[in-house]
């Protein structure tokens, strides 16, 4: 193959292949491997040729028009150095044109490992992914993305640290899916710093507790009301509550239950509470007046078969007639848990009706055991029992 000191000049005056054929390559006799691919319509584009196991390799680095000669130098004496590591860069660039993207992974991780994932926890998944991972990243391999990428994408979201946490940990597990799929060596969440999160601890106080009660008895929506006072008297989480089905109760016995599902649990396992008077005095009143139309204990109103969404408009309805800000419903957990502990529940007992697996979440409540320690003090040290001590001198004086 005859080689030509290519430059510009020379390459601005080919219009087509000189031999009558459908394309010719013109080599490069000042850089080994360059060479342009001129076709019948006049379209050139530069390329690489080597050999790669005894083979004739031949990789497109771009268009004539689009790449200046000096740059497709540089480009073509890399690939060169590459060859000689042992390296086969079209094979490579083949490799890579296939490689999956962020938006691969996500669309894969959706159809193959979020099929066991809670309702809630899917929809906060799709959240992150469609407004914060897919955005930035979802053009990009997966295999190019950057603890810097990661980084920035946390930056951006500094404003909400808390939901930037729970982005990076998302990108984390499609990193580690990527990985599983030997698609990906290292995982690039790794080793990105935290925001630091500060732990809600909402708690109503009595009177909080009083007003909520008396807005709860003037709602017109008994459905939800009655759905707030079993949050109230259970500490369950809005979503068993929402799923609840009368076959998970036994309200007949001495020992009133509530089974949870395995599938309605954060912690898929089978939990059974015992339920307070309170309680199931309130859920035989519901299935007295339910009539058996449903097997949920709160259904649509509009088809029985289906149990209600989350009562948001409802419940901000009942909190502003109650006079009570920022409360959430899962602050009736907590509320229920700080009440249980500060009435004198053992810190594992309280952990037992949560249906906490992990001992490090129920201490959350510790700090009340020693406010209940405080209150049982109290009694004993405002009785009188005759003896007064002179702090000065360490010596007990009789009061007569």
């Amino acid at each position: 193959m005859a080689r030509t000191a290519l430059t510009k000049r020379y390459l601005d005056t080919v219009t087509g292949p000189m031999n009558g054929k459908a394309e010719q390559m013109l080599m490069d006799a000042n850089t080994p491997g360059l060479g342009v691919r001129v076709r019948a319509g006049g379209a050139m584009t530069y390329c690489v040729v080597y050999k790669r196991h005894g083979r004739k390799r031949q990789m497109t680095l771009g268009g004539y028009h689009d790449l200046p000669l000096k740059k497709a130098r540089e480009m073509a004496q890399t690939i060169r150095t590459q060859v000689a590591e042992g390296r086969d860069p079209a094979a490579d660039k083949q490799r890579r044109l296939q490689a999956p993207t962020v938006r691969d992974v996500v669309n894969l991780f959706f159809s193959a490992e979020a099929v066991e994932l809670r309702g809630s926890t899917l929809r906060n998944y799709r959240d992150y992914a469609d407004r914060h991972i897919l955005p930035a990243l979802g053009t990009r391999k997966i295999e190019d993305v950057t603890r810097q990428d990661v980084s920035e994408l946390r930056r951006a979201m500094a404003d909400t640290p808390t939901k930037a946490n729970r982005v990076v940990a998302f990108l984390s597990r499609l990193c580690t899916l990527a990985m599983n799929e030997d698609v990906l060596t290292v995982n690039p969440c790794a080793r990105v710093k935290k925001y630091r999160e500060e732990a809600r601890e909402r708690h109503l106080s009595d009177d909080e507790w009083k007003a909520l009660t008396e807005a709860l008895a003037a709602d017109t929506n008994r459905d939800v009301a009655n759905m707030v006072r079993l949050l109230m008297l259970t500490g369950a989480r809005k979503s068993e509550v929402l799923r609840a089905e009368w076959s998970q109760f036994d309200l007949d016995d001495d020992r009133p239950v509530w089974v949870k599902p395995s599938s309605h649990t954060k912690q898929r396992r089978t939990h059974r509470v015992t339920l307070n008077r309170s309680a199931a005095s309130l859920l035989r009143r519901i299935r007295s007046e339910a009539g058996g139309r449903s097997p949920y204990l709160f259904p649509m109103p509009s088809d029985p078969a289906r149990h209600r969404a989350d009562p948001k408009k409802p419940w901000y309805r009942i909190r502003k007639r109650a006079g009570l800000e920022n409360v959430r419903m899962h602050d009736l957990r907590h509320t229920f848990a700080s009440r249980a502990v500060l009435g004198g529940a053992d810190l594992y007992v309280v952990g037992a009706l949560l249906g906490h697996t992990q001992m490090r979440t129920t201490e959350r409540y510790a700090h009340l055991v020693d406010e209940q320690t405080r209150r049982a003090a109290n009694p004993v040290d405002d009785a009188p029992v005759g003896v007064a001590c002179d702090y000065d001198t360490g010596r007990a004086a009789n009061d007569g």
